[in-house]
């Protein structure tokens, strides 16, 4: 049984595939998920079951009372389905439901597994404040009750080892996967310029979009054709409108909202060039996505991203924060586009030879079978 949020960027495209991943490999799956209007409370698609909860406070004035009550009711729906289902184990992705996971883990007596996708004090990189310390002990409370912890990246099991003090055992590191097929060139790729360039993902500091556009002061009077794309939604969004001002760069830059999946894609492939210019990743959702279509990536030397891109090879990386060091590698890519090709080439061939949905979903079930293999023991 998944337990994801409604709808949280790259955690809910993860647990979508995931849960149809197991599906396909015969396993019945029940995700449960907050409550949308206009959406029925159970849909079944291709063998998976989703379970949208109404929580106790739907119109709390706070998102701590709202997610705190969602958490209480899918306690109550998770014991309900319970008692029609046979259930061998549940997976929690992230604090938004450790309540939830916790509390069902203990009244049906079932193994946690637990998925964290990125941490609070990772984010923050920082001094908490009373809200995100609440966050934080629920993560750590999350990681002390599951019997085994799944992260993306040898980045993310060091964070959670040394802040968390979770043991290496403890933990199992399965790479995401990518959403979208085999790329080997990129038809919009101009053969004599290069000007288009795209970001996607949360408006929050931590995703670096600010260090992009510095970057693209420092570049407006010597690259005027370039136009920045930034697709995607959050409580930065106003900051950055009005840095792109200050700047003087808000003629070459487009903020167009948060996109549909397939909208997301069909701008991607219009793209040359992909920047990934975080402070903090996990592990690079956009990033790999962004290979898996061929680009030319440019990305933070940070996190996840370092796993995933190879400097000179699979794309280019760059010190995080460093506007300077980003137009640098801007201006190269613009100025020779044999070369966005040719790393777009090689990305799109290591994607697809290294994070498949079908080798997430299998990596995943031998966990999953080890953990009910070892209650079955210990019952007996």
């Amino acid at each position: 049984m998944g337990i994801p949020p409604c709808h949280c960027c790259g955690l809910s495209i993860h647990v979508s595939h995931l849960a149809h991943e197991l599906a396909k490999k015969s396993y019945e799956v029940h995700v449960l998920t907050s409550y949308v209007d206009g959406l029925p409370s159970h849909q079944e698609e291709n063998g998976v079951h989703v379970h949208r909860v109404q929580g106790l406070n739907p119109h709390a004035a706070s998102f701590n009372d709202w997610i705190g009550g969602l958490n209480f009711a899918m306690v109550k729906a998770g014991e309900e389905l319970a008692k029609t289902q046979k259930i061998d184990l549940i997976h929690a992705h992230d604090w938004l439901v450790s309540v939830a996971a916790i509390g069902l883990k203990q009244k049906l007596q079932l193994p946690l597994l637990a998925t964290i996708h990125a941490t609070e004090s990772g984010r923050i990189n920082g001094s908490l404040n009373s809200r995100q310390e609440m966050i934080r002990l629920k993560e750590e409370r999350l990681m002390h009750e599951a019997k085994q912890i799944i992260v993306c990246s040898q980045s993310m099991k060091r964070e959670l080892t040394h802040d968390y003090r979770m043991s290496k055992n403890k933990i199992s590191i399965i790479p995401n996967a990518s959403r979208v097929s085999q790329s080997t060139n990129s038809d919009s790729l101009s053969q004599t310029q290069i000007n288009s360039i795209y970001c996607f993902g949360r408006l929050v500091p931590e995703k670096g979009f600010q260090i992009l556009l510095q970057a693209l002061h420092l570049l407006k009077d010597r690259n005027k054709s370039v136009h920045v794309t930034i697709a995607g939604e959050g409580p930065y969004k106003e900051s950055l409108e009005r840095m792109a001002k200050e700047l003087d760069v808000s003629n070459r830059v487009s903020f167009v909202g948060f996109l549909e999946p397939e909208e997301c894609l069909r701008q991607l492939e219009k793209a040359d060039i992909v920047v990934i210019p975080s402070l903090y990743e996990p592990f690079g959702l956009a990033a790999l996505e962004a290979m898996s279509s061929a680009k030319a990536v440019i990305a933070s030397k940070v996190g996840g991203l370092v796993e995933l891109v190879t400097h000179n090879q699979t794309g280019l990386l760059v010190e995080p924060g460093d506007a300077r060091d980003l137009a640098t590698q801007l201006e190269r890519l613009v100025d020779n586009s044999d070369e966005v090709k040719k790393l777009g080439q090689e990305a799109a061939t290591h994607v697809f030879e290294t994070y498949s949905l079908e080798k997430t979903a299998q990596l995943t079930i031998e966990q999953m079978n080890r953990m009910i293999k070892e209650r079955t023991v210990s019952i007996n």
